[in-house]
């Protein structure tokens, strides 16, 4: 899971290396959501993939470990993961976007 976490510093690290504050803000938001949207169903998915893998008794196949992602199961799961990669969509959106712009008008210190 740690690595599966640090899929989101690497390609901050990758995409933040060259940047620049943007010029137009709903682009920068419309892209911000997508990275959302993209590393979290990554992230969703390949959890289900790991949670196969270390129980391998509990789902027939690993296609079925992934659909139950998207698929809720009351009671014992009210919502399917795939809400997680909608809400991380709207956090990355309306949250990362600001915060980012916020650290970098912030001034650099160097001891």
């Amino acid at each position: 899971m740690a690595a599966l976490a640090a899929l989101y510093g690497v390609v901050g690290g990758i995409r933040g290396r060259r940047w620049t504050p943007p010029n137009d803000l709903r682009r920068f938001v419309v892209e911000m959501a997508f990275w959302g949207f993209v590393l979290t169903f990554v992230f969703d998915v390949l959890s289900s993939v790991g949670f196969y893998v270390a129980y391998p008794f509990i789902y027939p196949s690993v296609w079925v470990a992934i659909y139950l992602t998207f698929v809720p199961l009351p009671p014992f799961m009210l919502y399917p993961p795939i809400v997680h990669t909608f809400a991380n969509t709207i956090i990355f959106a309306l949250v990362a976007t600001p915060l980012i712009l916020a650290i970098k008008r912030m001034p650099v210190y160097r001891a």
